[in-house]
């Protein structure tokens, strides 16, 4: 964005540049700073110098970002920043003064991918101030640092202290939980809650059955497949591999993102199912993954990889039907991509899921920064940090993270019609001020809602595959794809490499 003089002496005189996001709101302050509300950014701007400074992150403070915002400068020199979001009228004040609290809540961002969404941080910044309970403080680590930063948090766990509450990526759950950290939250949550969440939902924090995390919100991973090819609601590792080798030259097997699964994808999928497979026992320690059974996967993740073919879905689609293409990888975040994909099948398609031995291979995890919300033992706040846990799921509060409740009963009644545009999916927690989505329809005009219901009560928590297994099979696949080692070393490799790791951390 260009900025330029309007007025006075200077009028037509290019003030500065500033690239990426275009300034929301403007402000002279003393000495001639400019004040600039940028995207997620407040800057300080000394357009002399061309120096920029980010004084406030809106998102980590709470503050949801919104177009209809405004600066000035207040009498005393305090910068104020006024906005109206979702119909109300609110006014902030930036202040050098740190804000001291006598209690509050430490929550610790653990996990380096991406950013805390506008749902956490708006809520985590809302709660004392809607409740009148303690101030949940939001911390978070640049990604550079994010290691350290992880290291400094298990130290401080490990002699007591440290935050109150943690946000964990799966493997770090499991460690602290086996480590004994972690408090068991299945006393709080609400059992109100409990009885309208999604049961997968529910059980993806489990730990040996034990509830040490919990997400509020949650998205689903399946394959796509036409009944020509697959019938059956589900199919086991053993029928997928059957149905694959059936034919010797799939013009596209697994179709995502315009072209064929790569390799190492499609084993990622085979491999999935840690807690039935034949191939692995990590509650014994024990591989099998010298089998001939692994071998046979290796070799169709080898051939499938060499197939670099792109396509676009609709092409795909009718390759299926004419049974020229096997399956396709499918995301659903809420039940308008579910309507999507119905919608774009009709007849005769089938969301058979991942291949696995016995019950629905459609699996729900953690939706998106895909991590999981968990208590320190040593937390002297349970209660509170129950009531903000409470706050977390509230019924209205779950309709504005954009689609991928937890509760049922959010999800039924997010569809809304409307006589102009339709039925219609509400993704925003203010009735007064609705956010909404369009809805795919049947051809009799009736919504999906009943069959993604349907869905959800079969989808099971998305299996746990250690990090490090997954790093040692990878590793040695890779090698395998690009070199002239035999399957059968491969495997045997991997196996000996897999049954280190198992004996090791028994």
């Amino acid at each position: 964005s260009v900025l330029t003089w309007f007025g006075g002496e200077k009028a037509g005189q290019e003030l500065g540049r500033l690239e990426g996001e275009k300034p929301g709101a403007l402000c002279i302050g003393e000495a001639g700073a400019l004040y600039c509300l940028a995207g997620d950014s407040l800057i300080c701007w000394d357009t002399e110098k061309d120096l920029k400074e980010e004084l406030f992150c809106l998102h980590e403070n709470g503050v949801a970002v919104s177009e209809d915002s405004g600066l000035f400068m207040a009498d005393n020199g305090d910068l104020v920043m006024c906005r109206i979001n979702e119909g109300e009228a609110l006014a902030y004040v930036l202040t050098d003064e740190e804000i001291t609290y006598d209690e509050k809540i430490r929550l610790s961002w653990m996990v380096d991918l991406g950013e805390p969404t506008r749902y956490f941080a708006k809520c985590a910044g809302n709660y004392a101030r809607e409740t009148g309970g303690l101030p949940v403080t939001l911390e978070k680590e640049q990604a550079k640092y994010y290691e350290d930063y992880r290291n400094r948090i298990f130290a401080e766990l490990a002699v007591g202290r440290g935050p109150d509450i943690l946000y964990l990526t799966r493997e770090d759950l499991q460690l602290l939980a086996e480590k004994g950290v972690l408090c068991d939250l299945s006393g709080m949550i609400p059992e109100e809650v409990k009885e309208v969440m999604i049961p997968a939902a529910l059980e993806l924090g489990v730990v040996d059955g034990t509830m040490v995390g919990f997400t509020p919100q949650v998205e689903f991973l399946s394959l796509m497949t036409a009944e020509r090819i697959w019938a059956e609601e589900s199919w086991s590792l053993d029928e997928f591999l059957e149905t694959a080798e059936s034919v010797e030259d799939w013009e596209i097997m697994i179709w995502y993102l315009g072209g064929d699964l790569a390799g190492t994808a499609l084993l990622d999928i085979l491999m999935s199912d840690t807690d039935n497979t034949s191939l692995l026992d990590l509650e014994q320690g024990i591989s099998y993954l010298n089998s001939e059974k692994f071998m046979r996967i290796l070799e169709l993740c080898k051939k499938r990889g060499q197939n670099n073919r792109e396509t676009d879905r609709a092409e795909f689609i009718d390759l299926m039907k004419e049974g020229k293409g096997m399956a396709e990888w499918r995301w659903i975040s809420d039940l308008s991509s579910f309507s999507g994909i119905m919608e774009s099948y009709g007849e005769g398609c089938n969301l058979v899921g991942y291949p696995l031995e016995g019950g629905s291979g459609n699996y729900a995890r953690a939706g998106y920064p895909y991590g999981y919300l968990a208590v320190n033992a040593n937390s002297e706040h349970k209660d509170e940090i129950g009531k903000f846990f409470a706050y977390l799921l509230d019924y209205d509060k779950q309709f504005s993270v954009d689609g991928c409740s937890v509760r049922m009963d959010v999800i039924c009644d997010s569809v809304l019609y409307d006589p102009i545009q339709g039925y219609r999916m509400r993704i925003s927690d203010n009735p007064e001020n609705m956010m909404t989505r369009s809805l795919d329809v049947k051809e009799d005009g009736s919504t999906w809602l009943d069959e993604y219901l349907e869905f959800l009560e079969n989808c099971r928590p998305q299996p746990f595959m250690p990090q490090q297994i997954s790093r040692i099979i990878s590793e040695e696949a890779d090698v395998y794809y690009k070199g002239d080692k035999s399957a059968e070393e491969t495997a045997d490799i991997i196996h000996r490499r897999v049954q280190l790791y198992l004996e090791e951390n028994r």
